[in-house]
This record gives structure tokens, sequence and C-alpha cells, in this order.
């Protein structure tokens, strides 16, 4: 991974004439390009468990938040107050920060798309392809 982070960098400069300007630009349009499939079959079982693990830890919490929801807010004791503070404060935490990434992306497919088709580097086109026929998706 650390070869492929340094890496990176040549990318730009050759796309951009090594302009630092677009630098942060380019690094934000990879987070957006879904990253090749993980080499090793040992790499995908790690993941596997780990996100069975987290799954396995997300329902339990819906579950006692579930029964936490039930009880007039005057019955609950401090712990599930705290639970209850705690995942509600995620919750909001997670949707901003949802509805922050969606402004960005709409930002930059504008910011692309005001660019001559010509000067637009590699990374640009391939993501605006990307949300472009994610977007045509999600409206049919």
């Amino acid at each position: 991974d650390d070869n492929e982070s340094s890496h990176q960098g040549g990318d730009d400069e050759s796309e951009d004439g090594g302009d630092m300007g677009n630098r942060g630009i380019s690094a934000r349009l990879k987070t957006y390009i879904k990253p090749r499939i993980p080499s090793t079959q040992e790499v995908l079982d790690r993941r596997a468990r780990k996100n069975a693990q987290s799954r396995a830890r997300a329902s339990k919490l819906r579950g006692r938040i579930g029964i936490i929801e039930k009880k007039a807010p005057e019955e609950r004791n401090e712990e599930e107050r705290h639970i209850w503070a705690q995942y509600e404060a995620r919750r909001r935490r997670k949707n901003d920060r949802s509805r922050e990434r969606a402004l960005e992306k709409k930002e930059e497919i504008d910011r692309i798309l005001a660019k001559p088709e010509k000067k637009r580097t590699k990374i640009e086109k391939q993501f605006l392809e990307t949300a472009l026929s994610a977007k045509k998706r999600k409206n049919e």
C-alpha cells in the first residue's frame, strides 16, 4: 500500500502537469472510484470475518435500542440514557457527513462538467462516468 500511495503522486503530475492545486482534487476523486479487488483469499476471508462481527454487533445494538425506544424517556435508567444519546449522536453525525459528501460529490460533478471535455483528466472522466451512471440508475 505504501508504494501505491507514493505512486499516486506521480500520476497526478503527469495528468495535471504537476499543478499543486489539482492534487487534492485528484486524491478526492479517487475516494469515489472503487478500488481494485484484493488479491489474496486470506484478505477476503479476514474482511468477511470482520464484516460479520461488525454486523452482529450492529444487530445487537439495534435490538437494544429497540427495547430502549419502547420505554418512556423517564423510565430509562442512566446506562440506557447514555446508550440512547450515544446512538442518536452517532446517527446524526453519520447523516450530516453523508449529506456533506453528497454535496461535495455534486460540486465535483459540476466542476468537471464546466471543464471542456478535452481538458478533463482520466480520473475525472472515470469519476464522471461512475457518478452519472449511478444517478441514471437511481432515476430509473
